[in-house]
């Protein structure tokens, strides 16, 4: 009983980091190089949440504002997860602790996490000097020592945690939401840790139980009714397939190695069902009517669009290795478009369904992103950051390979044109600049809106990257049309 009330105690004071959508927000963008304040030079606005992410750090790190207050709470809130997790590398030395305390304990190192990830992520070149980035680095340390990030995947990847039905609150359930929260903050701000999930599974794994039924519908009894229980998992599987894809593009180069940690893990996802999921996903309609299902829908939308520009980006740069990933990503697409057909749906069946059907997101959303940045609800509906993912899938499946914050390495024109899914990057580019070129009565072209900013600054960087990979991977007529908008 002691230990639930001090467990609710500490939940009490930093809650909002796992409540609040703000509290992460903007980690894929964090994590893709694609966050405002590092892709354009704008700063980040205050979100209301530091002084909850000041309290999170310093039960980690102690309070360096009080003399001797520098006891870290993070080891006895990881000794209560870790007594419930059923491993020989920990010898079952303590009793396990009643479920629901464990539950609340690791809501709290979830909550410490993910203000850790947000704070690292939202870096910049002056942060050496932040003191509250030095402590978030401090407290970094400290839950990479306390092997954190392996108490977590012990958890998701346990069958005691499973349920027949997703959508019951139970305590098993919000102990395994929680372990994928912070599976997610650890994997957005710990290279450490992405490698050991990466090597580890973890891919597979949220995967895989964010497909589970119900759990991308189920609202959240851990974040609240603006996100689904399968949320967590999905962003932390696209997380870590961004950290790889952004990761190994300098060092594959340098390296020459025909060995790619990026394009195994593409694999993995693929052998995982991501294309099926993110097909249904993709084409899944918004209710607009409720405004905390409409943004649980759009951040679902959000982190498929991330896991898309990863995945085309990890295959794209597969050339190198006889087209091994693009190979097998478009023999998943045709066999997504089959297995659609066979069912009775009505689409073309063409090969680049996906690809369509992402376009068509695209276009369903940019033209109107604006219009939802003056809602009155607290935190309006995030289309301006779906815009902003579909931009960046788009340029990935047009055919560029590398990420924002990279220097883009493109193919040379004999190898564009001679590619074997060149005809495939055509149509994608064709309808690419369809939606950056469209016109409606009375207003010019939609392209010179977004370049000045006027839609959203965040999507500036990922418009001018599409636009290259229009440029390079299209034909001459696109070119014309992009220059002549």
């Amino acid at each position: 009983s002691v230990s639930m009330m001090g467990c609710s105690f500490i939940l009490s004071l930093i809650s909002p980091l796992l409540t609040d959508p703000r509290g992460s927000g903007r980690t894929l963008q964090q994590c893709s190089n694609t966050a405002t304040s590092t892709a354009v030079g704008f700063e980040e606005k205050d979100d209301g949440l530091s002084s909850y992410r000041n309290a999170a750090i310093a039960l980690v790190v102690g309070d360096d504002t009080v003399q001797g207050n520098d006891v870290s709470c993070l080891p006895s809130l990881i000794e209560i997860v870790r007594s419930g997790v059923d491993s020989s590398s920990w010898g079952g030395r303590n009793k396990a602790r009643p479920l629901k305390v464990q539950v609340k304990a690791a809501e709290c190192i979830a909550a410490v996490a993910l203000a850790v990830g947000h704070v690292i992520g939202m870096h910049t070149d002056q942060s050496a000097y932040d003191p509250t980035y030095v402590r978030a680095k401090s407290a970094l340390e400290v839950m990479e020592q306390e092997r954190i990030s392996d108490v977590a995947l012990q958890i998701i990847k346990s069958d005691s945690h499973r349920s027949l039905d997703s959508s019951r609150d139970t305590p098993d359930a919000r102990l395994r939401e929680a372990a994928g929260l912070i599976l997610l903050a650890m994997s957005s701000c710990s290279s450490a840790s992405s490698s050991y999930l990466i090597s580890n599974g973890a891919v597979s794994t949220s995967l895989t139980i964010a497909s589970e039924p119900g759990m991308l519908n189920a609202a959240s009894t851990v974040r609240g009714k603006w996100a689904s229980k399968g949320l967590c998992f999905l962003e932390a599987a696209t997380t870590l397939l961004i950290q790889a894809w952004t990761t190994s593009t300098e060092q594959e180069s340098d390296s020459g190695s025909p060995a790619s940690p990026s394009l195994n893990l593409l694999l993995e996802a693929l052998n995982s069902g991501a294309v099926g999921l993110a097909s249904r996903l993709v084409k899944t309609k918004v209710t607009l009517k409720s405004h905390d299902l409409a943004y649980s829908q759009l951040r679902v939308k959000i982190a498929i669009c991330f896991l898309l520009s990863s995945m085309f980006g990890i295959a794209n740069k597969s050339h190198d290795n006889n087209d091994v990933g693009a190979s097998r990503l478009y023999s998943a697409i045709d066999a997504d478009c089959a297995q659609f057909l066979a069912s009775g749906g009505n689409d073309t069946g063409v090969r680049t369904d996906l690809v369509g059907a992402t376009l068509n997101l695209l276009n369903a959303t940019l033209p109107y992103a604006h219009q939802f940045t003056k809602e009155d609800a607290d935190e309006p509906l995030p289309m301006v950051d779906l815009s902003e993912a579909c931009l960046l899938a788009a340029g990935s499946m047009c055919g560029l390979a590398d990420p924002i914050g990279v220097h883009p390495t493109v193919q040379s024109n004999d190898d564009v044109d001679e590619g074997k899914y060149s005809h495939l990057r055509l149509d994608a580019c064709t309808m690419a600049c369809d939606v950056l070129t469209a016109t409606k009565p009375g207003q010019g072209a939609l392209l010179p809106s977004v370049l000045v900013g006027a839609i959203g600054e965040s999507l500036i960087v990922p418009t001018l990257r599409l636009s290259l990979a229009i440029c390079h991977y299209g034909n001459i007529d696109l070119c014309a049309e992009l220059s002549q908008s």
